[in-house]
């Protein structure tokens, strides 16, 4: 927030209402894929019962993964117990992935930068438009209250930021090196969602500059924006569902079925690229943290404003 803003209270809390509600949306589209394949799960446990027990665990763990991500996803979006939910979803984030996505660097990666919005989230809290902020004891939730002084430790805090940018920066810079090691394929890729095929090199010079600028905390709000607007490409040009949940051709009935029972698609790579587009919203309202070259330029720490 610009000093001048600072000093007029209508501009200082107009920006703070727009920022909270951006808060809203990122809570919203990070929680989006545990709401609903909490109820996916809930409808068919026997396919995750399956894939659980094909990697050598116990199958019965679905009966406490889909509650799990049913309603600390829910947590998570109305800002409810919101760090509980933050670390609970954040474990999830990077446990699940190591073992089920290990042989793919796609999922696996953006689940690790899910888990960077959940540590932003964990650190700064749901915002002024959650049920902890109305209801919660003393403006939070119960976490919070109880380990109040976590949030007095500056190293520690620092080291999660810092954390949480690389884990959001990760995703674009593997999938950079992806493209690199498998040029053909990506262009093929491309080539099949009416993008020319040239443009990989775009792409991979813009992942390897916004990628890295965002891991070291350099102009962050423009790098983290950039990447969301290539998220966004993602999620609803090359992975996009509309056409695989039938949003042109079937009832609305049978489109409710296709999204929370049907197999297979692009659903969960589009919820993936949702997820993404929550944690960079997390570090564009809250910035990189102390530890970033943003502030080191600036030489003062970019404290946020309560939202």
């Amino acid at each position: 927030m610009t000093d001048h803003a600072q000093r007029v209270p209508g501009i200082a809390t107009t920006r703070a209402d727009m920022m909270g509600l951006v808060l809203v949306l990122a809570r919203f589209l990070l929680a989006s894929e545990f709401m609903t394949y909490g109820v996916r799960k809930f409808l068919h446990p026997e396919n995750i019962y399956n894939l659980i027990a094909a990697n050598h665990l116990p199958g019965e763990l679905v009966y406490l993964v889909y509650p799990w991500q049913f309603f600390f996803g829910w947590a998570c979006f109305l800002g409810f117990q919101t760090r509980l939910a933050a670390i609970a979803l954040f474990g999830f984030c990077i446990i699940a992935p190591s073992i089920f996505w290990i042989d793919n660097l796609e999922n696996l990666t953006r689940d690790y930068a899910t888990a960077g919005g959940f540590i932003f989230l964990f650190v700064y809290g749901p915002g002024r438009y959650s049920l902890d902020a109305k209801y919660g004891r003393d403006g939070g939730d119960i976490f919070s209250n109880i380990f109040g002084a976590i949030w007095k430790r500056a190293s520690l805090i620092d080291g999660l930021l810092v954390a949480g940018r690389a884990l959001m920066a990760l995703p674009f810079l593997a999938d950079a090196g992806k493209k690199i090691v498998h040029l053909g394929p990506q262009q093929e890729l491309l080539a099949s969602v009416n993008i020319a095929p040239v443009f990989v090199y775009v792409l991979i010079v813009g992942q390897l500059i916004f990628g890295t600028m965002l891991l070291i905390g350099y102009r962050t709000t423009l790098s983290a924006s950039v990447l969301l607007a290539w998220s966004l490409v993602l999620g609803f040009k090359i992975h996009g569902v509309a056409g695989w949940a039938g949003f042109y051709t079937e009832s609305y009935g049978s489109i409710l079925y296709n999204w929370f029972q049907k197999n297979g698609g692009t659903l969960s790579s589009f919820y993936k690229d949702m997820e993404v587009i929550g944690a960079l919203l997390m570090i564009i309202v809250f910035g990189p943290g102390r530890i970033s070259k943003d502030v080191q330029l600036q030489g003062t720490s970019n404290a946020h404003e309560s939202i």
